[in-house]
């Protein structure tokens, strides 16, 4: 029955049935008009397959509400409250979230989408405090687009999800809070990177492995990010200028799987970075472009060393460049340049070429007395090497020119210097 007046709308006392065939976008529509009308409320979406057509606009004040109290794992594609978008390529988002707006408990799924032709963003957020809770984007072209439009403060907690272009885009944004976020692989296919690219949802898996961004942060201030996971995307967090500025933030429990680049950080501004209780299998890279401070802290870093299995190999963990001061605190290195089948290329755990660098408290567990745990070229200015582990003869290249000012020191393991070692007539 419809509870008018109560603040709660029901989309099937707006004509919306529910079966998967018949057109429910009108009455989605007009249960959202309603809400709005009438100063906000909830419009309760109940199980079903409800066909839509057209972009859902959620006015402010408004959340749309289907049954499902955590993200489903997407095994059955079309259970609980499923919105079924059937519209074509475009630039509009399939939802649109204005200020105030929530999108909650709701699964969203392409039944027509094939191959590798790109579709809307499944949700983009126009407004203050947009919010996602509990939703589930099985096989969207494109995820979450908070970034195109200013979205101060917006919130997402528990997004899951297999987007195969881009996962979830921030910028032009101030204090967003983003948690609990899976994109993750739900076809049985994806357990595989060996694609046969004759089957539609293949296609688009072998484009994620090879173009996929999992994360895009532009100029977003204060932004926050917990318990962050993606697997098999070219790149997991791309840090960046894209076309409003570079950003800052909070980034704590994430975990970049599988990828060949975890982190790509091509800026951040004065405020800087922090990422921190990661697990990296990948490398990361902090380009020239960037001239703020970038921090890993209490992180882990395990490599790929096997290209059929993973579709990659890990010869260095972190590649740093770039004018921002740049801190490693207390991570752990495994398994770098020891390519499956194919020789080493002699690279370092860390290949540093930027500005400043301190790398403090670290375990470097090459297996190799050749291993090189950090290699400092000679575009670094200064640099603090003190109280790392480095296994099995582990070796702090300095290739730096004079005047730079470089410390090496209180280092377990035997580790010296190359610089040390050439004077004594070693390596």
């Amino acid at each position: 029955f419809a509870c008018f007046g109560t603040g709660i709308y029901n989309v099937r006392d707006f004509g919306a049935v529910g079966n998967g065939s018949a057109d429910d976008t009108a009455a989605f529509n007009a249960a959202l008009q309603q809400a709005s009308q009438d100063g906000g409320g909830v419009v309760s979406v109940t199980t079903g397959r409800f066909r839509i057509s057209d972009t859902l606009v959620i006015p402010p004040n408004v959340t749309l509400e289907g049954v499902w109290r955590a993200p489903s794992r997407a095994r059955g594609k079309q259970d609980g409250s499923t919105l079924l978008f059937v519209s074509g390529s475009g630039t509009t988002g399939s939802i649109e979230l204005r200020s105030n707006a929530t999108l909650k408990g709701l699964s969203v799924f392409y039944p027509v989408q094939n191959g590798t032709v790109p579709y809307p963003w499944a949700v983009v957020g126009n407004g203050e405090h947009c919010t996602i809770i509990d939703v589930m984007l099985i096989n969207p072209w494109d995820g979450v687009d908070f970034g195109s439009n200013p979205c101060d403060y917006h919130y997402i907690n528990g997004l899951y999800g297999e987007p195969f272009n881009r996962g979830l885009y921030l910028d032009q944004s101030t204090g967003g809070t983003i948690e609990n976020i899976h994109w993750w692989v739900f076809d049985e296919v994806g357990k595989s990177l060996t694609i046969d690219e004759s089957l539609p949802t293949q296609k688009q898996l072998a484009w994620r492995n090879a173009n996929g961004v999992a994360f895009l942060v532009g100029r977003v201030d204060g932004q926050k990010a917990f318990n962050c996971f993606d697997i098999f995307y070219a790149v997991s967090w791309h840090f960046g200028d894209f076309g409003h500025g570079v950003g800052n933030g909070v980034y704590t429990n994430i975990y970049p799987d599988i990828t060949p680049l975890g982190f790509k950080i091509d800026g951040v501004d004065e405020k800087g970075v922090t990422i921190m209780n990661g697990l990296i299998f990948g490398e990361a890279e902090v380009a020239a472009t960037n001239a703020g401070p970038v921090r890993f802290l209490s992180s882990s870093f395990m490599g790929a060393n096997n290209l059929t299995n993973h579709g990659f190999v890990t010869y260095s963990h972190l590649r740093l460049a770039g004018q921002g001061p740049i801190t490693i605190d207390a991570c752990n290195f495994s398994r770098w340049d020891v390519p499956s089948g194919l020789p080493p290329d002699g690279s370092a755990a860390i290949e540093a070429h930027c500005d400043t660098l301190i790398v403090t408290g670290c375990e470097f567990s090459g297996d190799l007395a050749r291993h090189r745990a950090v290699r400092l070229h000679d575009g670094v200015r200064s640099a603090v090497i003190s109280a790392n582990r480095i296994f099995a003869g582990g070796i702090v290249d300095d290739q730096t020119t004079a005047g730079a000012d470089v410390h090496v020191t209180l280092n377990s393991g035997g580790t010296t210097t190359a610089k040390s070692l050439e004077e004594e007539g070693g390596q």
